[in-house]
């Protein structure tokens, strides 16, 4: 059972106390961790679970064999970006909602266009595949959800710059990853 965390109300914090507020809040030893679930087309954080997320990117990597939420080893997509809250966050996505982004973030490249500049809608998509049963026969058909990376605008410079300066200090910290060689 998990115990839930109570939060005081604001309090009038000593001005010696206060620290320098930040475009982008970020903290390599407390990711904010996202998860899309392609059984509901939905996207969830430690606390809360959204339709849509607006996001702007700073950082993607791929990683194999990696084992995560009581999953067998697969390729995963890490998506490290800025939420709506302005904490630096982590979104880790698999199977085809990484052709999904890979294709988006590729014609972003070609465009010349840095993907820390912009300000992305993430959806989920519908999509409907043939399934195979355990003896490789197609048994039907199954459905699942895929991100949608949809619309996008082009953020302030001064997000651009805060962004700049996260990706030069960003490290990847998983809290529970396992790799298999």
């Amino acid at each position: 059972m998990e115990t839930e965390i109570q939060v005081q109300a604001p309090v009038q914090v000593p001005e010696w106390a206060q620290a320098e507020k930040k475009r982008i809040i970020y903290d390599p030893n407390l990711p904010v961790r996202y998860q899309f679930d392609g059984s509901e087309g939905v996207y969830r954080s430690d606390s809360e679970t959204f339709d849509s997320l607006i996001i702007q990117p700073l950082l993607v990597r791929t990683v194999q064999n990696s084992i995560r939420y009581g999953r067998e080893a697969q390729t995963w997509m890490d998506l490290a970006f800025v939420d709506e809250s302005g904490m630096a966050a982590i979104l880790s996505l698999n199977k085809n909602s990484i052709n999904k982004m890979s294709k988006f973030f590729g014609k972003l490249q070609q465009d010349g266009i840095p993907m820390q500049a912009i300000k992305l809608v993430m959806q989920s998509e519908k999509v409907t595949v043939k399934v195979k049963s355990e003896d490789e026969e197609y048994s039907g058909w199954g459905s699942y959800f895929v991100v949608l990376p949809d619309e996008f605008e082009f953020v302030q410079p001064e997000d651009f710059e805060a962004a700049n300066d996260v990706i030069q200090r960003f490290i990847w910290n998983l809290i529970g990853e396992v790799r298999r060689a």
